[in-house]
């Protein structure tokens, strides 16, 4: 009897556990659950350890900033940049670094003269190719020796940047004449087609019957092809693509490659312009200025240990390059 009551006292024990798990106001916040340190967790969930991670990460970066502006003091300079830039920061008198980014639109206005000879014209196909080719190469070698020849002029930044700025030019450009030159042809083989065309004689019924039953084809047509020819008219057709506003949008647009249509909006969504130029103008003012405040002290504390080929403070030096603090 005592065997049956304790076991009848269990399952009521049980059944009381389940009612009340299962009401709204006593619901339990714990579940059981494996140990992330046990093998039968499986290894798979690290959430609380990650956020640990980010937690030490952000305490540590902290703690690094505070620590940078005890030993350097603020740094930051936004006059500089433009010196760092342009060389003057090196004791040079000239600029060659704002000459050259400068004198960068002078072969974009030299292709675009060329394509203009090309579609009148006067200029023929082949010599046409080889006055690109030749633009385009001086204007790749043009810094490069440039930088060459007046090496004290130049700031590492700015040699870097102009090097930069010219090899965009290059695939730009390159990009340019090919599209044009696959217009040319196009427009050849469809005036070469139409001549062909008119050449046939046709006779005065074979023509009136043509006529009637293009007539009658039309009539059949659905109502938006005046749309469409509108749509047609809007677009920009070769060669009325070679002018200055084209080229030069194409040359500040985010892409290598050229089209005559590019996709635009109906309008110029001015708050989402104003927004991209507001983001891009603080991202400058940000990278510039963790360079002078972290990078800058430390490639200067690195010369010394490198100059005198001192393996463990090289060492220590490039691994606090490697992770700027």
């Amino acid at each position: 009897m005592s065997l049956a009551a304790t076991t009848e006292r269990e399952h009521q024990a049980r059944n009381s556990r389940t009612k009340s798990y299962n009401r709204p106001s006593q619901q339990s916040c714990h579940r059981p659950r494996d140990s992330l340190f046990s093998w039968s967790s499986g290894f798979d969930n690290f959430t609380g350890f990650i956020n640990w991670g980010f937690l030490l990460l952000g305490i540590g970066g902290v703690r690094l900033l505070l620590e940078n502006f005890i030993k350097y003091g603020i740094r930051v300079n936004p006059r500089e940049w433009f010196f760092f830039l342009s060389g003057k920061n090196d004791g040079g008198e000239e600029s060659p670094s704002i000459l050259l980014i400068c004198y960068s639109m002078v072969p974009v206005m030299l292709c675009l003269l060329i394509e203009k000879g090309l579609a009148l014209n006067i200029i023929a196909h082949n010599p046409g190719i080889i006055f690109h080719v030749v633009n385009i190469i001086v204007m790749v070698l043009m810094p490069m020796v440039v930088i060459h020849v007046k090496d004290s002029g130049f700031s590492l930044i700015g040699a870097v940047y102009v090097c930069m700025l010219y090899a965009i030019l290059f695939f730009k450009l390159w990009s340019y004449v090919q599209v044009n030159m696959w217009c040319r042809k196009s427009d050849k083989k469809t005036s070469i087609s139409q001549g062909r065309m008119r050449r046939q004689s046709f006779s005065y019924s074979s023509f009136k019957s043509s006529a009637e039953h293009n007539e009658l084809e039309f009539d059949d047509l659905p109502s938006h092809d005046d749309d469409d020819d509108k749509l047609t008219k809007s677009l920009v057709q070769y060669p009325n693509n070679l002018h200055i506003r084209d080229l030069v949008y194409f040359i500040f647009a985010p892409t290598l490659c050229y089209e005559l249509n590019f996709p635009r909006t109906e309008r110029i969504r001015k708050r989402f312009l104003m927004k991209r130029i507001f983001e891009v103008f603080v991202g400058c003012q940000v990278i510039m200025s963790l360079c002078q405040q972290w990078m800058i002290p430390s490639v200067k504390n690195s010369l010394i240990p490198f100059t005198n080929m001192d393996v463990a403070k090289a060492s220590e030096r490039l691994l606090k390059l490697a992770i700027v603090v």
